[in-house]
């Protein structure tokens, strides 16, 4: 719906309820209200990066993903036994645990964001908190992937393995994919125990 300006710096929703209003310095623009619900204020700088961050992280897990996928379909075409210890198999659960977590809480949050960008009613309580829930299983991703780097690191060293660097290099690249992700959402407050604001 079109908005008409009903006052400086104050807009109204043509045969609508919505008003929205700008708030300004005399120069610029400082923020921008949509009701009463909602303000939009421009981010400091280490909350500007955010979005590059999260998008990297999750590129560099989706990535991981792909890759499991390609090889585990690879190995089972062609009959392929991996010998791997119970340590191994466990982390490798670990960090499929956790890519399947990620998802759940990014339909999770798309549940919570449509309700919210929509003037649905909000959403209940337990959907949000299940959101950090699923939010916080996936952030300690780190973990298992970190371990994996150095049991990884370990391996390579005692076989003497050169080829064995690259595995190491591409688990480490996951430890920074988990990372980010868990700088991304502690900036970001999704973890945050109020759940009013």
């Amino acid at each position: 719906m079109p908005f008409v300006e009903v006052e400086p710096w104050v807009w109204q929703e043509v045969d609508g309820q919505r008003r929205l209003a700008a708030d300004h310095d005399g120069t610029a623009v400082t923020a921008i209200g949509l009701d009463p619900a909602f303000t939009v204020q421009p981010m400091p700088a280490h909350q500007a990066v955010l979005p590059t961050v999260l998008a990297a992280s999750l590129s560099i897990i989706l990535a991981w993903l792909l890759i499991c996928l390609v090889t585990a379909t690879h190995a089972w075409r062609h009959r392929i036994r991996r010998h791997r210890t119970r340590g191994a198999r466990w982390l490798r659960a670990a960090d499929v645990s956790s890519v399947v977590a990620l998802a759940a809480a990014a339909v999770s949050w798309g549940v919570v964001a449509t309700a919210l960008l929509n003037d649905a009613p909000p959403p209940a309580a337990w959907v949000i908190r299940a959101a950090q829930v699923l939010t916080a299983l996936a952030v300690l991703g780190v973990v298992p992937a970190a371990w994996s780097t150095v049991h990884s690191a370990r391996r390579v060293v005692r076989t003497r393995d050169r080829r064995g660097w690259l595995d190491v290099a591409l688990r480490m690249v996951l430890v920074a994919g988990f990372a980010g992700l868990g700088h991304g959402v502690l900036v970001g407050g999704l973890l945050a125990p109020s759940i009013t604001c």
